[in-house]
């Protein structure tokens, strides 16, 4: 309670004796009530310290905080969660609900590391392997920026003619819209944009990945 209410309190408790203590005895004695009057000021001032004590109580219950938190398993909008790769299907799935389909690579060791960032409308998760930490592997919904990368084919990956795989030093990048529905669909390329980066990787083991995506 404020020191502003205590004052209060203590005001009003000064102001305002107890019952009388004759009250009592005339009853007793069998003499006749005095005349009915108003509540007496001692219950007055008893009721108002019950309100001021009672308002006091609800402000500091409205003043604390209430924190949401996600449900188990779920990754927090915008926060990156460390889990395995099995953890991050998991993770995906319940947070991304803006986005059909979720593609996530079931060619993955269960024993890597996966790095999961999440929002309603999109996604990103890199892999890592625990044996050698310049080879992952990163799946996003996302358009990348493939500057810098060398020469571009068109492997019509998924069904898109306009899909892109190209390579820059240890880097394999493959990008596709996804045929599905995004809060983000480009009416002049329809489709949910991806994006699969691998390092350290050659081109057979990096297609087995891609065509693991489900």
């Amino acid at each position: 309670m404020s020191e502003q209410v205590r004052r209060e309190v203590g005001e009003l408790v000064e102001g305002f004796g107890p019952p009388s203590p004759g009250l009592a005895s005339r009853a007793v004695a069998g003499l006749p009530d005095r005349p009915v009057r108003s509540a007496p000021r001692w219950a007055v001032a008893a009721a108002a310290v019950l309100a001021i004590a009672t308002g006091a109580l609800l402000w500091t219950a409205r003043s604390i905080p209430h924190h949401a938190t996600a449900p188990a398993g779920v990754t927090a909008p915008g926060t990156t969660r460390a889990t395995d790769p099995a953890g991050a299907r998991v993770a995906v799935r319940a947070a991304v609900t803006d986005v059909q389909p979720v593609l996530l690579p079931a060619a993955i060791g269960a024993d890597w590391r996966a790095d999961v960032t999440t929002s309603a409308d999109g996604f990103r998760v890199r892999y890592t392997d625990p044996a050698d930490a310049a080879r992952s592997v990163t799946v996003a919904v996302g358009t990348p920026d493939l500057s810098g990368f060398g020469t571009l084919t068109y492997p019509a990956f998924h069904g898109d003619q306009r899909s892109l795989y190209a390579s820059k030093g240890q880097t394999l990048i493959l990008v596709w819209h996804e045929p599905g529905v995004s809060d983000h669909v480009d009416r002049a390329y329809p489709g949910v944009p991806y994006e699969l980066t691998a390092t350290g990787f050659p081109d057979a083991e990096f297609w087995q990945i891609a065509n693991s995506l489900r």
